[in-house]
Protein backbone atom coordinates (compact mmCIF):
# COMPACT_ATOMS: atom_id res chain seq x y z
CA UNK A 1 0.00 0.00 0.00
CA UNK A 2 2.87 2.34 0.80
CA UNK A 3 4.54 1.65 -2.56
CA UNK A 4 1.27 2.33 -4.41
CA UNK A 5 0.94 5.65 -2.58
CA UNK A 6 4.51 6.63 -3.40
CA UNK A 7 4.02 5.71 -7.06
CA UNK A 8 0.85 7.80 -7.24
CA UNK A 9 2.58 10.78 -5.61
CA UNK A 10 5.58 10.66 -7.91
CA UNK A 11 3.28 10.45 -10.91
CA UNK A 12 1.32 13.51 -9.72
CA UNK A 13 4.55 15.45 -9.07
CA UNK A 14 6.17 14.48 -12.36
CA UNK A 15 3.74 16.31 -14.66
CA UNK A 16 3.95 19.82 -13.15
CA UNK A 17 7.72 19.52 -12.72
CA UNK A 18 8.19 18.48 -16.35
CA UNK A 19 5.85 21.20 -17.56
CA UNK A 20 7.58 23.90 -15.48
CA UNK A 21 11.05 22.86 -16.66
CA UNK A 22 9.89 22.87 -20.29
CA UNK A 23 8.24 26.27 -19.99
CA UNK A 24 11.21 27.86 -18.23
CA UNK A 25 13.61 26.45 -20.82
CA UNK A 26 11.68 28.29 -23.57
CA UNK A 27 11.91 31.70 -21.90
CA UNK A 28 15.53 32.47 -22.92
CA UNK A 29 14.68 31.68 -26.56
CA UNK A 30 11.78 34.13 -26.59
CA UNK A 31 13.79 36.74 -24.69
CA UNK A 32 16.42 36.55 -27.40
CA UNK A 33 13.69 36.99 -30.05
CA UNK A 34 12.31 39.91 -27.98
CA UNK A 35 8.92 38.22 -27.90
CA UNK A 36 7.82 39.53 -24.49
CA UNK A 37 4.22 38.32 -24.75
CA UNK A 38 5.50 34.72 -25.07
CA UNK A 39 7.95 35.28 -22.20
CA UNK A 40 5.11 36.53 -20.03
CA UNK A 41 2.84 33.66 -21.09
CA UNK A 42 5.44 30.98 -20.32
CA UNK A 43 6.39 32.64 -17.03
CA UNK A 44 2.73 32.67 -15.96
CA UNK A 45 2.21 29.06 -17.04
CA UNK A 46 5.31 28.09 -15.04
CA UNK A 47 3.86 29.78 -11.98
CA UNK A 48 0.61 27.86 -12.50
CA UNK A 49 2.47 24.54 -12.63
CA UNK A 50 4.51 25.39 -9.54
CA UNK A 51 1.29 26.39 -7.72
CA UNK A 52 -0.15 22.98 -8.66
CA UNK A 53 2.95 21.32 -7.23
CA UNK A 54 2.60 23.38 -4.04
CA UNK A 55 -1.04 22.30 -3.73
CA UNK A 56 -0.04 18.63 -4.06
CA UNK A 57 2.60 19.09 -1.37
CA UNK A 58 0.11 20.79 0.94
CA UNK A 59 -2.40 17.96 0.45
CA UNK A 60 0.22 15.34 1.25
CA UNK A 61 1.22 17.22 4.40
CA UNK A 62 -2.42 17.46 5.49
CA UNK A 63 -2.95 13.73 4.95
CA UNK A 64 0.25 12.97 6.84
CA UNK A 65 -0.78 15.19 9.76
CA UNK A 66 -4.20 13.55 9.96
CA UNK A 67 -2.57 10.14 10.25
CA UNK A 68 -0.51 11.39 13.19
CA UNK A 69 -3.57 12.58 15.09
CA UNK A 70 -4.41 10.58 18.18
CA UNK A 71 -7.76 9.98 19.74
CA UNK A 72 -8.08 9.78 23.47
CA UNK A 73 -10.83 7.54 24.75
CA UNK A 74 -12.54 7.70 28.09
CA UNK A 75 -13.16 4.12 29.13
CA UNK A 76 -16.07 3.30 31.42
CA UNK A 77 -17.60 0.08 32.58
CA UNK A 78 -21.14 -0.60 31.39
CA UNK A 79 -23.70 -3.34 31.73
CA UNK A 80 -23.84 -4.83 28.25
CA UNK A 81 -27.45 -6.12 28.22
CA UNK A 82 -29.11 -2.77 29.12
CA UNK A 83 -26.78 -1.02 26.69
CA UNK A 84 -27.73 -3.32 23.81
CA UNK A 85 -31.42 -3.07 24.69
CA UNK A 86 -31.17 0.72 24.56
CA UNK A 87 -29.74 0.46 21.05
CA UNK A 88 -32.60 -1.74 19.89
Amino acid sequence: MRQVSINAMTHEFHRPITAAVTLVSLIPYFLEKKNLPKVSKYANLTIDELDRLTAYTTRIQQISNKEKATISLKKTTIEIQPFLESLI
